[in-house]
């Protein structure tokens, strides 16, 4: 079954023209778009940096949810992540570093962003649920699973592309990423019809 993640949520945001992840060629304003991408992965990095010692099972979890929208010349959408923290103050500070990331983000970037909502929750809707079961969505997004102890699981993905522009933002994401995890980096493909 698939994931109704992006269905309704993909037609609110316009079409975004087909840009190589390696290329600045077609990318907002250089590789602004793909900046932001890095800057909102950056955010499950931030258990290594924790001082006490990390769960080694998250049995309750708290998700934190960080949506930014993000508008070029030619190109807008909508990226959404959720970690899967321990508790409620896993959570926060997670949001806090994600918060961090995102701002030192900003001075690279020609594009405007800002960060839509910023939240904890003990459950998520059946749709973003269905993310941490690796449940093929309308669009690809990455996923990234806990390596040890101190890391977090996490899902990222970017509304207001197509299903290969989405392949291409996870595709271009995913090598970065698994220099900085030893959990399973990947893309969960989107569904085909």
């Amino acid at each position: 079954m698939a994931c109704a993640m992006g269905d309704e949520e993909g037609r609110k945001w316009p079409q975004m023209r087909r840009w190589n992840p390696n290329s600045a060629e077609g990318a907002p304003n250089g590789k602004s778009g793909f900046i932001i991408l890095i800057a909102l992965g950056a955010f499950g990095y931030y258990a290594k940096a924790k001082k006490d010692a990390p769960p080694k099972a998250i049995t309750n979890p708290v998700y934190a949810e960080f949506s930014v929208v993000f508008d070029g010349s030619d190109r807008s959408g909508k990226a959404l992540s959720f970690v899967q923290a321990a508790d409620d103050a896993d959570c926060k500070l997670a949001l806090s570093e994600i918060a961090k990331s995102f701002a030192s983000s900003m001075g690279s970037s020609s594009m405007s962003m800002k960060v839509e909502s910023s939240s904890c929750k003990t459950e998520l809707p059946a749709k973003y649920a269905q993310l941490f079961e690796n449940t093929p969505a309308a669009l690809t997004y990455m996923s990234v699973a806990r390596g040890n102890n101190s890391e977090r699981e996490f899902r990222m993905f970017v509304w207001g592309v197509s299903v290969e522009e989405s392949d291409a933002f996870c595709d271009g994401l995913a090598p970065k990423l698994k220099t900085l995890y030893k959990g399973k980096v990947r893309c969960i493909r989107a569904v085909r019809p």
